[in-house]
Formats: C-alpha cells, sequence, structure tokens
C-alpha cells in the first residue's frame, strides 16, 4: 500500500476559517478540505505547507500558528498521513489549482459541510478550540 504525507492549513483571517472544495476531477472531489499538499522529498512539514499553499492558492505570507493534528486514513490503496497547522494569514487566494470553490466560514458552518474523511478529526479539533486560535491570532 503507498503511504502518502500531507501536510494542510487551517487558514485563519480573523474570525474566519479558509476551506476549500475539491474540483470534480481530482480525488475526493466534491468534499470540502483544508488547502495543502504531498510533502516532498526531506522536506520538513512546515517546509512543505508554505510551499504548498504559495502553489496552490498564491498565498504567501502563510504565518505556521501551531500543529492541530496528525490523523492517518485510507483511501483505496493509498494511506494518508495528514498533519494540520493552524495558520493565519491577510491574504485571499489568487488562483485555485485543486480546488473549484473556497470559502471563509465561522465556527458554526464547519458542521454543515460534507468533509474528506481525513479532516474530519481537524475539524473536530478546530471547533472545540475556536476560541483559543483566534487568541493565538493577536
Amino acid at each position: 500500500m503507498k503511504r502518502v504525507h500531507v501536510v494542510a492549513a487551517a487558514i485563519f483571517s480573523g474570525d474566519r476559517l479558509l476551506i476549500a472544495r475539491r474540483s470534480p476531477t481530482k480525488a475526493q472531489g466534491g468534499y470540502w478540505e483544508f488547502p495543502g499538499g504531498k510533502v516532498e522529498g526531506e522536506e520538513s512539514e512546515i517546509v512543505a505547507l508554505v510551499r504548498e499553499i504559495n502553489e496552490e492558492l498564491g498565498i504567501n505570507d502563510l504565518k505556521v500558528l501551531e500543529h492541530v493534528t496528525t490523523d492517518s486514513h485510507r483511501y483505496n490503496e493509498i494511506f494518508v498521513v495528514l498533519s494540520v497547522f493552524a495558520c493565519a494569514t491577510a491574504q485571499r487566494p489568487t488562483r485555485m489549482i485543486s480546488h473549484d470553490m473556497v470559502e471563509w466560514v465561522g465556527r458554526e458552518r464547519l458542521e454543515q459541510l460534507n468533509w474528506a474523511p481525513a479532516d474530519v478529526v481537524a475539524v473536530q479539533r478546530l471547533r472545540e478550540s475556536w476560541d483559543r486560535y483566534l487568541a493565538l491570532l493577536s
């Protein structure tokens, strides 16, 4: 079974969180997720995260605040290890490579969305600690 290490950013701006919907032509198409991508070679998680968010969304001022969770999920023949980090930005996305929609949402909207299975644990942790993450922004 192929093992893939993925990093994702739970990006806060003010009291809103950036989420992205996978394009229908991509794996897990139509599901919402936190944007990010694969860790390449010997990259650290943080280096990979900053690179991926710049490549995928055009955001180049990402500030990584802290680790939220690392969880794993099996998709058919792929075993995904997903590390999610709380982040902040003052920018708005300028492009979408793997997504057909991005949205800034509040805590109450998180439970209303169809999340990619690998992101569900991170969503729960973010909802539970929302106020603490907002305090890290100041």
